[in-house]
């Protein structure tokens, strides 16, 4: 079984040490991917100081979610535009 710094399950930890956590699963730069974290956090009004597992989940499947509605946005956006613009003459 493989271990990471911290030994205690992330369904236990709690703030800093729960985002760390998570940073250190990714295997993503570690400052990018606190800066990404933070800010979704912050995007769900979450404190990054006393977060919880729960807390972390709901944050995390608002962001998806805003991101699959972008996609989607973009999707229909690129369907509306007409074939004559994309003329070859």
């Amino acid at each position: 079984m493989a271990s990471t710094k911290n030994d205690r399950s992330a369904s236990t930890q709690s703030g800093p040490e729960l985002i760390e956590t998570l940073v250190e699963l990714t295997g993503l730069p570690k400052s990018a991917m606190e800066k990404e974290i933070t800010s979704i956090l912050g995007n769900a009004g979450k404190n990054t100081d006393s977060i919880t597992l729960d807390d972390l989940r709901g944050a995390l499947i608002a962001y998806l979610e805003e991101l699959s509605a972008e996609e989607e946005r973009a999707m229909l956006e690129a369907a509306e535009v007409p074939a004559s613009t994309h003329q070859v003459n």
